[in-house]
């Protein structure tokens, strides 16, 4: 519980610095804090890795919003800062790692519109070999698939079809963006076929990973249009 409200103040904090009002960071944090989705990371004791992970992932965005654009010497400090919190929150949760692409990606938007900066195109280079190096040593330690996979426990990683299973995994991020709008029902396990693969571009559950995606990608346009207004 306290490891979530911590992630929840983060939130709102990091919320507020990104340039919303007071009321909308603490309404993100509050959120945050009340959504029956992080259940499962509150009630049982292995979900205190998703949110050690998320409370670093949160700690380097901060440093890294804070020293942008870099100015100086002190913003390339603050950069390693960033990394060295990306990398505790990968060896809490891999998924961690994949959110050097996020800074990556926060320094293009910057390069949009400082392009001569220097320091920006050293900070996003060091962020680039960093993440690269993180997520080459993480596959060539775990590789790239659970040893013994059968076709109970994950029935999407041992199938064989290619297509089946990029169809069956999009339906579970349409599952999973459900549960967020929506967390009626929060069982999203999907092992012993509890979600039956997708073996078909004429399935009609194929519709929800559709209105996830145009739906994120929406609110991606709206954020970017948002962000060059200010």
């Amino acid at each position: 519980l306290i490891l979530h409200g911590i992630c929840s103040i983060l939130l709102a904090v990091f919320a507020a610095h990104c340039g919303f009002s007071g009321w909308w960071s603490a309404w993100l944090g509050g959120l945050f804090l009340a959504h029956p989705v992080h259940t499962e990371s509150v009630l049982y004791i292995v979900g205190r890795a998703d949110l050690i992970s998320l409370s670093f992932i949160l700690l380097s965005c901060l440093v890294h919003l804070r020293a942008s654009p870099p100015r100086n010497f002190g913003a390339f400090l603050a950069a390693v800062v960033s990394c060295v919190l990306l990398i505790a929150a990968g060896l809490c949760k891999e998924t961690g790692f994949c959110f050097f692409g996020l800074l990556v990606g926060w320094d293009i938007l910057w390069l949009t519109w400082q392009p001569s900066n220097m320091r920006l195109w050293m900070r996003m280079l060091l962020l680039l070999l960093l993440g690269t190096l993180c997520c080459g040593l993480r596959f060539w330690y775990t590789g790239t698939t659970i040893e013994r996979m059968d076709p109970f426990s994950n029935p999407v990683a041992a199938e064989k079809d290619q297509l089946v299973r990029i169809l069956s995994y999009a339906l579970v991020h349409g599952i999973y963006g459900k549960l967020l709008v929506w967390p009626n029902f929060l069982c999203y396990d999907y092992s012993f076929d509890a979600v039956p693969l997708v073996r078909s571009l004429s399935d009609c559950r194929l519709l929800l990973p559709i209105g996830c995606y145009l739906g994120f990608f929406a609110l991606i346009t709206l954020s970017s249009g948002l962000a060059q207004r200010r």
